[in-house]
């Protein structure tokens, strides 16, 4: 099974700011409620995301108390996600004409929307701006999951999450949605 595919949108979040936070090492160790929160998850759901990556062999336990750890695989994982230097696989990613979009591209689709989610969380921007920008992503999100996710759909999303974007000059997300766009 493909933990890309079929895994939780939450501890996509949830690896991606793993990553973010102790990078490819694997001896550092960090909370997994502070990891949970800075994406927007309360304890419960922190556990949960933090439960099913352990389950995938991303993540280890490093303490009772919440300490966890990335592992290579988590590493690997999360670089396959867009962390940290872009892979010549997800480099030059755009929607493209195709009716349907293919695993790799809803890859690099879900990963700029994480991102999205992560700089959303530390913005500052306001609550309509913040309410637009979800009700875009959790749109997209659910495009994703669809069987024949629909690269009509997405672009739409990513043009509006777009003029929000570069109103708050976001430039690294601007960026990253342009690149999906084509422009």
């Amino acid at each position: 099974m493909d933990f890309i595919s079929n895994s939780n949108p939450d501890s996509r979040d949830f690896l991606l700011k793993l990553f973010d936070q102790v990078g490819a090492d694997v001896s550092v160790q960090t909370s997994m409620y502070d990891v949970g929160a800075s994406v927007g998850l309360d304890k419960d759901a922190s556990s949960t995301a933090a439960e099913e990556l352990i389950g995938w062999g991303l993540v280890e336990v490093k303490t009772l108390s919440g300490g966890i750890g990335i592992t290579d695989d988590g590493i690997q994982i999360a670089h396959q996600l867009g962390a940290g230097p872009q892979s010549n696989e997800m480099s030059g990613l755009s929607l493209g004409d195709e009716v349907i979009m293919d695993a790799t591209l809803c890859a690099g689709v879900d990963n700029v929307l994480a991102a999205l989610k992560v700089w959303a969380g530390s913005s500052g921007a306001e609550f309509n701006d913040l309410a637009e920008l979800t009700s875009d992503i959790k749109t997209a999100d659910a495009q994703l999951g669809s069987p024949q996710p629909k690269t009509a759909i997405i672009r739409e999303c990513l043009k509006s999450l777009q003029s929000v974007l570069e109103k708050h000059n976001a430039e690294e997300q601007v960026r990253a949605v342009n690149q999906l766009l084509g422009e």
